[in-house]
């Protein structure tokens, strides 16, 4: 039998599950999801709707780097050498080390690339981040992705 992940998304720290306020509909996603390296990322967790990048000269997926780590955590910019692929499908836990990979190597999600994606759920502290300073960048590259409100 292969790794095991637990997708509970009860209780990351706040309480707060809002994974189907975000992920309003999703159409096509990846088969068997992708693995995240977190090198760097200041959470060991992270949130359904959060911006999947991929490194375009390894094919490595991360999540979109956050500045800060609290209520006052938002997106970065895109770093050079790195597209926006999509959006996680559910909220996920970094692997813990005994999972048999590095601990740099440790989220399991599904991603999205057609979707239907709230970006007005912003809870930070949550790990729900603002969006809307990157919705032109992310409407050009993920064509396929409906960013809408729920009153839009």
């Amino acid at each position: 039998m292969g790794t095991v992940v637990s997708l509970n998304t009860a209780d990351f720290g706040t309480g707060k599950d809002l994974d189907s306020l975000v992920v309003r509909e999703n159409y096509t996603a990846t088969d068997g999801g992708v693995t995240l390296d977190m090198t760097g990322y200041a959470r060991d967790y992270i949130r359904a709707g959060h911006i999947i990048i991929k490194e375009t000269a390894t094919g490595v997926y991360k999540p979109m780097p956050i500045t800060g780590d609290g209520a006052a955590s938002e997106y970065d910019s895109l770093p050079g050498g790195h597209e926006y692929y999509g959006h996680a499908v559910q909220s996920a836990r970094v692997l813990p080390a005994n999972a048999g990979l590095p601990t740099s190597r440790g989220a399991n999600v599904g991603v999205t690339y057609h979707a239907k994606i709230n970006p007005l759920v912003v809870d930070a502290e949550a790990g729900y981040f603002d969006m809307s300073s990157l919705l032109t960048a992310l409407r050009a590259a993920l064509t396929h992705v409906i960013y809408r409100g729920d009153n839009d």
